[in-house]
């Protein structure tokens, strides 16, 4: 199975020899060859699905599948919710799917427009202006590089030469008054200093996009990702501002990690917990970033939540749980932890399971013969 085939299952049974096998009067709804991914909601209303670069919704009782976006990459896609949408992050481009329907989380910052100047009746003086895109939806991503009119004169007026803009964004001008820092709501030419509306959101100023794909958590009311740090193999990541999931300033909230980012989830009052390829760690905005264990948290969907809100995840050390954090088969059982993951919680007959499951890369030679190419775990 492939990483993420397997976040929630229920019509499977696990038997005594910790096998699983498909429960009595069950049957097959849905043939899904080249399923790359699947994530269901917290409270399980909810089930997507990624089958050969398509993102579906199974709806109903009939489980039928309802697409959503094309063209995802068959690698990791990672997935997170604020109750209301669902985030999806994935290297073809990061997704939000609100009700029924998918779009781009990001939206461009445009390249600095032109300005010229014409007739009018603007007072002389400095005056500055940049543009951002909105979409469809009436959200606006960050602002372009801002444009200094050093000396306006008497009687003139701006008027803003459109670069390329992005099919289906709609350009919004913003011009400060003269000799302000503030830019606000303007048309496209600017006569009249009445033209002038609404301050531009401080979001939007220096706001910037990050790189699609990586580990997402919707966490204090920002969305945090995990993405590529430095060259010397450290991992960084980075949150958006508050309530805007769709854009970020680097630097206040940010914070470089030993290793790879590989997984995220939000653990509430106690942070963000935050697995590398090297290192599992803690971030609160009380304590900073705090080591749980020297070792990391294996690619792929390798976390599940119970339903008392406790983590569960696939270390090069097994499994563990948080918070508190606890190894539970370290010092009880050796497992190959495997390059890839998936981990899910299953419930059946009364019982509540954790399955994991890990592809281990063997040689030809011993392929046959290893018991680990489809290795599972049970609490």
């Amino acid at each position: 199975m492939r990483p993420g085939e397997l976040t929630q299952a229920d019509n499977i049974d696990i038997d005594d020899r910790q096998r699983i096998r498909r429960r009595r009067d069950s049957r097959k709804v849905i043939d899904m060859p080249g399923l790359t991914a699947a994530w269901a909601t917290p409270d399980e209303s909810r089930l997507f699905l990624v089958i050969s670069g398509t993102l579906y919704e199974v709806s109903g009782s009939a489980l039928g599948l309802i697409a959503l976006a094309n063209n995802l990459s068959d690698n990791e896609t990672h997935w997170a919710t604020d109750g209301e949408r669902v985030y999806v992050s994935n290297e073809s481009g990061d997704l939000v799917i609100d009700g029924g329907e998918a779009y781009s989380m990001a939206i461009p910052i445009p390249i600095p427009p032109l300005i010229s100047i014409v007739s009018g009746n603007l007072p002389a003086g400095r005056y500055l202006a940049t543009m951002a895109l909105e979409d469809p939806r009436g959200r606006q991503g960050p602002a372009c590089e801002i444009v200094a009119i050093t000396a306006l004169s008497d009687g003139a007026g701006l008027q803003f030469y459109l670069p390329d803009i992005p099919a289906g964004y709609t350009p919004r001008y913003f011009v400060s008054r003269m000799n302000d820092d503030a830019l606000r709501h303007a048309a496209q030419v600017v006569h009249d200093i009445d033209q002038l509306g609404a301050v531009m959101e401080e979001q939007q100023y220096d706001g910037q996009v990050p790189p699609a794909g990586g580990p997402i958590a919707w966490s204090g009311g920002r969305l945090w990702k995990g993405i590529d740090g430095m060259s010397d193999g450290t991992g960084m990541v980075v949150a958006s501002d508050p309530y805007w999931p769709h854009i970020f300033h680097f630097g206040t909230y940010d914070f470089i990690t030993p290793g790879k980012v590989t997984a995220l989830a939000d653990m509430e009052r106690a942070g963000l917990l935050v697995g590398t390829d090297r290192r599992i760690l803690v971030n609160s905005l009380d304590e900073g970033l705090n080591e749980l264990a020297d070792y990391g948290v294996i690619p792929g969907q390798s976390l599940a939540f119970d339903d008392n809100g406790v983590v569960y995840f696939w270390t090069t050390r097994g499994l563990c749980r948080a918070l508190p954090f606890e190894n539970l088969t370290d010092s009880r059982v050796s497992v190959p932890p495997g390059d890839r993951c998936a981990v899910g919680i299953v419930r059946s007959c009364g019982f509540e399971r954790v399955v994991t499951l890990t592809r281990v890369r063997a040689s030809k030679a011993n392929e046959a013969d290893n018991p680990y190419r489809y290795q599972h775990g049970q609490i």
